[in-house]
Formats: C-alpha cells, sequence, structure tokens
C-alpha cells in the first residue's frame, strides 16, 4: 500500500522509483476509470488508455491517448 489515491502525484512517484524512474515518455497507465486512472496519469504527464469495455459515453471531457473495448486491440494498434 503506498497511502494515495490515483489522482495523487504520489502513487506515480511510488511507481516511478520502483520502475527505476523511466522517461515519462516510456510509460503508459491502462485504467478502466475516468476520474482516476486516466485523470490521474494525465495529470503526471504519462500516455493514457481507457479500457472501456461497455463502450461508455465519456462525460467527464477527459480525452485518453487511447481508448480500447478489448484488450487485444492494444496488439492491433500498436499501443504496446
Amino acid at each position: 500500500e503506498i497511502g494515495s489515491a490515483k489522482t495523487d502525484t504520489g502513487i506515480f512517484d511510488a511507481a516511478f522509483t520502483a520502475m527505476g524512474q523511466p522517461a515519462k515518455s516510456d510509460v503508459l497507465i491502462i485504467g478502466d476509470s475516468l476520474t482516476s486512472d486516466i485523470r490521474g496519469g494525465a495529470d503526471y504527464g504519462i500516455d493514457t488508455c481507457w479500457y472501456n469495455p461497455a463502450g461508455k459515453s465519456n462525460p467527464n471531457g477527459l480525452t485518453p491517448t487511447y481508448e480500447i473495448r478489448h484488450l487485444h486491440e492494444m496488439l492491433e494498434k500498436e499501443i504496446c
């Protein structure tokens, strides 16, 4: 437990430390929550991928770098 929410930079600082401080351009956060995963990653300055299997609308005005409905799309779109 880090003790930080995903919208707090502390969680990302801890993750980047654990990964050996990679360049932000080399990191992608994948998540199903626009308000925590996608907002947190965008606020930290890393690319985001919204996993949206239900095809929900995006009422928050957040723009993820990528949006997928199926995990295999990551390979098809050459996201990773």
